[in-house]
């Protein structure tokens, strides 16, 4: 595997000799004192990579410069034929090349595929693109294998990701706008047969064009119960509360909780990601990075969603905001539905990805992803009051579920996504309101469960990795 190199700007040290050691261990040798980062690629659900490049502190070289971990302890989800990179930071802001390596023993673990970060566009010269939907964020481990089938026509293509984990440039496929692909990924060991169908991406019309969609994009799991109705009640109340969207049956955490934190800090911008057109459709308007920017991604859904058989309770995303009517309004869980008609599938929205990616998505703004692992407390109050200060929409993230021990009746959940409502200090303690999209599940002593909680500092440091916010300026 090659090493890849950093960014030309980035302050440069030598790359740390790293050998994987076949009984769990990470050793090698970098400059004394030096911390250690460390990423897995193979491994797309750890909770800590929103950039291709993100890696995270696993310890620190000793005063000889040598190191030695146990990889247990240090990168638990890692298994015999993951792909790893290793690199060090020293004190005075200089970072080494990646060294990429393999875990040596049998694979017997696929390689993730992140499907939402897969974009297919009809071309006005009649060809369809398939490219990366996200600058930075990596579709799958390098190398791996992705088999496309158009539903429509029952042609195959074949595309392999580059040493990022990306697609390459220039990718081609052969279609038309409203196709569906289903997607098939191998590591090279793994599904060599592609039996194994990861999910679906659809095709969008050219840029400037709005994709069509009826009836309701396939479930998460088909074999769950559920009826397809239309939602009652007003689309938009007189007010637009960002305590609406709940999160239902489904793994999207970071869209609901991204959905929260923009109607709090810009309710209007809700508004005007919607049109209603009086006839049971509605448009959402999202937005998709191309060439350094964005460009507008318009899809038109009717009112149906998945329902929980003989109720009005929708399966998935719903609403605790009231209209005129009393019934509960439709925005959140049609704007929901709509970008699982853009993604393809309720499925390839509803197994988890990053808050990041859909603030980009709702906003046409890039965004800054700051860890609490590479900040001090005080930086990390100053990002947080900032952002609220500037009224921009903030997501924070839970440990993964790897340290779930760590959660155990504290109120907060593992590997799950927050919305940043306020900042405050109280009897000279600085705190942070946020909630959980569940709409309940919260700390004791907060009142009623509503999801809505303050932590203190020292309590969010410990048990939040990270911070979303949109920003003028790249991160």
């Amino acid at each position: 595997m090659p090493v890849i190199k950093p960014p030309a700007s980035a302050p440069r040290s030598r790359a740390p000799t790293v050998a994987p050691d076949v009984a769990g261990g990470v050793r090698g040798a970098a400059e004394p004192g030096a911390a250690i980062e460390a990423i897995n690629l193979s491994d797309n659900q750890d909770g800590m990579r929103i950039h291709h490049d993100d890696g995270f502190v696993i310890g620190q070289a000793g005063a000889d410069g040598s190191f030695g971990f146990d990889r247990e302890a240090v990168l638990p989800r890692a298994q015999a034929g993951d792909v790893l990179r290793f690199r060090q930071r020293t004190d005075d802001g200089r970072v080494s090349p990646w060294v990429t390596l393999r875990v040596p023993g049998p694979d017997r673990r696929n390689a993730v595929a992140r499907l939402p970060r897969l974009m297919v566009r009809a071309q006005p010269d009649g060809t369809v693109t398939l490219r990366n939907a996200n600058r930075l964020g990596a579709v799958s481990e390098p190398g791996a294998r992705l088999r496309l089938v158009n539903q429509r026509t029952g042609e195959k293509h074949t595309v392999f990701l580059d040493d990022e984990g990306q697609l390459p440039p220039g990718a081609r496929l052969t279609g038309q706008a409203g196709d569906v692909f289903s997607l098939a990924l191998s590591d090279g060991t793994n599904n060599l047969d592609d039996q194994d169908v990861v999910g679906t991406v659809r095709c969008l019309p050219p840029p400037g064009a709005t994709l069509v969609t009826t009836g309701v994009p396939a479930r998460l799991d088909e074999s769950m119960p559920a009826t397809a109705k239309p939602l009652g009640g007003v689309t938009f109340a007189a007010t637009v509360d960002a305590m609406a969207p709940k999160q239902g049956r489904l793994g999207d955490c970071y869209f609901v909780s991204s959905m929260s934190a923009l109607a709090h800090a810009d309710p209007d911008a809700v508004r005007n990601m919607l049109q209603d057109h009086g006839d049971g459709t509605l448009t959402a308007r999202f937005f998709a990075t191309h060439q350094g920017g964005f460009e507008e991604v318009r899809v038109t859904v009717d009112d149906e969603v998945w329902h929980r058989p003989g109720t009005d309770q929708p399966l998935y995303g719903s609403s605790g905001e009231r209209g005129p009517d009393g019934a509960p309004t439709r925005w959140y869980p049609l704007l929901e539905k709509a970008y699982a008609a853009w993604k393809g599938s309720y499925k390839a929205i509803g197994t988890g990805d990053y808050s990041a990616h859909v603030l980009e998505a709702i906003t046409g703004k890039q965004v800054r992803y700051q860890r609490t692992d590479k900040h001090s407390p005080d930086e990390m109050w100053a990002m947080l009051t900032a952002a609220v200060a500037e009224k921009r929409p903030t997501t924070c993230t839970t440990h993964p579920e790897t340290a779930a021990g760590r959660f155990t009746n504290t109120g907060l959940v593992a590997d799950h996504a927050y919305t940043v409502l306020d900042t405050a200090v109280r009897d000279g303690e600085r705190r942070v309101l946020m909630r959980n999209p569940w709409g309940r599940k919260e700390p004791q002593g907060h009142g009623i469960d509503d999801g809505v909680f303050e932590v203190s500092m020292d309590v969010f440091m410990s048990y939040f990795t990270a911070v979303t916010t949109t920003a003028d300026l790249a991160r």
